[in-house]
């Protein structure tokens, strides 16, 4: 694994109705995630582990704790493995495409890097915020007939940012704050 973090970039590009490609910079390497009408559920995932990633060392490592999940598509599975350590997230992503080895689905690629942690859940933060400022609630509901996951991002912001929201009107204003004036 390796032992220097990088700077995470996301990368949204809408394919067509439903359907966008997620792609994940580092300086070694760019991972293209396809995602269709379950986009909510990587947008979960990523929101969820690192809101228990910035709790992992505070409850001694005591969880449950949502770091394996899978991403998955036509045809195809993402697998992810977080492991904090710190402030740092040692992140391994496996891509399995639909061919199959007897009944275990086949590797396609792996890729293993270091992120740090507050980078990483900035960049979730903008990604979400950029989908909610191009597209709005409905908007998203309309194009992906899922629910946009709201209170994972606004949870995430939170915990980046270490200040209780204590309820919905405090939520309503930390979502005006993303759209531009």
């Amino acid at each position: 694994m390796p032992t220097h973090h990088h700077t995470p970039k996301l990368n949204l590009t809408e394919l067509r109705r439903g359907w966008m490609d997620l792609t994940l910079v580092t300086p070694d390497r760019t991972c293209e995630y396809s995602v269709a009408s379950v986009f909510s559920e990587p947008l979960k995932d990523l929101c969820d582990c690192l809101v228990d990633a910035a709790e992992y060392s505070e409850r001694d490592g005591d969880g449950p704790w949502h770091f394996e999940f899978e991403w998955l598509g036509e045809g195809w599975l993402y697998a992810w493995e977080v492991r904090p350590e710190g402030d740092l997230l040692h992140v391994s992503t496996n891509f399995a495409g639909s061919r199959v080895l007897g009944d275990r689905p086949s590797l396609v690629w792996h890729h293993q890097t270091v992120f740090d942690r507050t980078d990483l859940a900035q960049a979730v933060w903008n990604l979400g915020a950029q989908i909610l400022r191009r597209h709005g609630i409905v908007g998203y509901r309309s194009l992906w007939a899922r629910d946009f996951p709201l209170a994972q991002l606004l949870q995430l912001h939170q915990s980046m940012k270490g200040d209780m929201m204590h309820g919905w009107c405090d939520e309503i204003r930390l979502l005006g704050s993303i759209c531009p004036d």
